[in-house]
């Protein structure tokens, strides 16, 4: 018995039935991809719009149109085409001449096609499935919610782009989904397009840089225009018929950048952080010579040999350790209201003229793909790691003050809104800064995004220096609020109750 299995174990693992493998596993592979179907066929990008595209589908008028690069400031004195982002989207400025008039002289197009987009490698593959992204979802939303959803952000008077044409490749009510299993071994991937022609906002107004803290005036404007759509949307959400094809969750935030979703496989190591070597580890990886190199490059000091953030993170490590303290902040997911999902200084465009105080109506809010539901101080944290420096614990109160403050007065509008008491909007300010913080110190992070990962993005490219740029100003934001936190005496578990 044992020499039978033996050659049928050679037979199996030899080179040649090995070869034979390999050759059909290929041949399956591109046969699949053959079989890829798009049922209505856009643009892959601007460069192959035609004429006689945007006369279909646009409007018979226009006589003829013009591409240019659109350029953004992703760093301070740094341009990338594209509209700067590092979503690959193509994106461009195109103008129009017509006779017309409701045909506007200029506007952007944005078209999203999922094949034009660079191969992940596998551990980026691997991520996106654990974590449930699904670019084709995402493309979808921002569709719907120049389309249909768009309604919402009219309502709270939230100044989005003007719409002109959207378009996609497939019914968005049936959206291709990747097949996890094809996705994660070969990169294959669900043909899906999307093609939007919207304002042009440029001559007025301007993105500020990635990554580059906002000044006290942006931040107050976002903040409550922000406030105006969570407060009409607040438990309202499921009722609107415009809303109701939008994903039922938001992965960014939950999986990714806040981690409240302790449950996702990626994320388990948070509930451990109390008893392994995560803060250690932390220390470690960003005190060293490695660490500095990296953080000199974008113009950051290594925090962590700072000696009260040292006692800070120990602080969070017994906060941890105390009985139902993961229960109480971790896996609490249930949805509130309409977040923009996504919402940071990048995808604001504010205006040129910065000879006076922004109010909220100045503001334009831009990039859909990710519009969901979710809880409110996912979106406010999120947005405060990434795009507001750290002063103080008191300059931060300042913000949520003023955001509740308009929040609370919608309550006419939507007496829903009383729900959400003060005090149980900073109970999960806080905890979600906690969170945060627990998901950026945790083992998966500290073996897996610590310097050494930096340094690779940041020798990538140029959109990898990008990414290096504001991730790293992102931790470094997370590490001085729990600074913050434990200086002013709340990472106690009975003031977070």
């Amino acid at each position: 018995m044992g020499a039978f299995i033996s050659k049928m174990y050679h037979a199996v693992f030899n080179k040649t039935t090995l070869g034979i493998f390999t050759a059909v596993a290929i041949a399956i592979y591109y046969w699949l991809k053959s079989k890829k179907n798009m049922p209505f066929k856009l643009p892959s990008n601007a460069k192959e719009i035609t004429l006689e595209f945007l006369q279909k589908h646009y409007s018979k008028n226009i006589k003829s149109f013009k591409i240019s690069p659109l350029t953004a400031e992703v760093r301070e004195g740094v341009e990338r085409e594209d509209g700067g982002g590092i979503s690959g989207a193509s994106l461009a400025k195109i103008a129009f001449e017509s006779d017309d008039t409701s045909i506007p002289k200029n506007a952007i197009v944005k078209i999203n096609d999922i094949d034009s987009l660079k191969s992940d490698n596998f551990i980026a593959r691997f991520l996106g499935v654990m974590w449930g992204i699904d670019l084709n979802i995402f493309n979808a939303t921002e569709v719907l919610v120049f389309d249909q959803a768009r309604k919402a952000y009219d309502d709270a008077r939230v100044r989005i782009p003007a719409t002109y044409l959207t378009l996609s490749s497939h019914n968005l009510q049936q959206v291709p989904r990747n097949n996890p299993l094809l996705f994660l071994l070969f990169d294959f991937r669900s043909s899906f397009r999307t093609f939007i022609i919207i304002e042009d906002v440029s001559t007025t107004h301007k993105s500020w840089p990635q990554g580059v803290g906002l000044d006290k005036s942006k931040v107050t404007a976002a903040f409550e225009n922000i406030a105006r759509l969570h407060a009409l949307n607040y438990e309202k959400f499921a009722e609107k018929e415009e809303l109701k094809l939008l994903p039922k969750t938001n992965v960014w935030y939950e999986n990714v950048m806040i981690g409240a979703n302790a449950r996702n496989f990626l994320n388990k190591s948070m509930m451990n952080i109390h008893k392994d070597e995560a803060i250690n580890k932390t220390l470690d990886n960003w005190t060293n010579e490695t660490s500095k190199e990296i953080l000199t490059k974008v113009n950051l000091p290594q925090i962590c040999q700072d000696q009260v953030v040292k006692d800070a993170m120990m602080a969070l490590r017994k906060l941890c350790a105390q009985d139902g303290f993961y229960e109480m902040c971790l896996n609490q997911l249930e949805p509130q209201t309409l977040l923009h999902g996504d919402f940071h200084g990048w995808n604001h465009i504010f205006p040129r003229d910065e000879s006076k105080d922004i109010d909220k109506d100045d503001v334009v809010l831009v990039d859909f793909q990710i519009t969901s539901y979710g809880r409110i101080a996912w979106e406010l944290v999120y947005f405060l790691n990434f795009s507001v420096d750290y002063i103080s614990f008191e300059d931060d109160l300042k913000y949520f003050d003023k955001y509740y403050s308009m929040f609370e007065s919608y309550v006419d509008d939507n007496p829903k809104v009383k729900n959400y008491t003060k005090e149980m909007f900073y109970r999960e300010i806080y905890l979600t800064q906690v969170i945060c913080a627990i998901k950026w110190l945790c083992l998966a992070t500290a073996d897996n995004v610590g310097p050494k990962y930096w340094s690779k993005l940041y020798n990538k490219d140029e959109k990898g220096q990008g990414g290096t740029f504001a991730g790293l100003r992102y931790f470094n934001r997370i590490i001085l609020r729990l600074k913050g936190l434990y200086e002013n005496k709340m990472l106690d578990i009975n003031k977070l109750k």
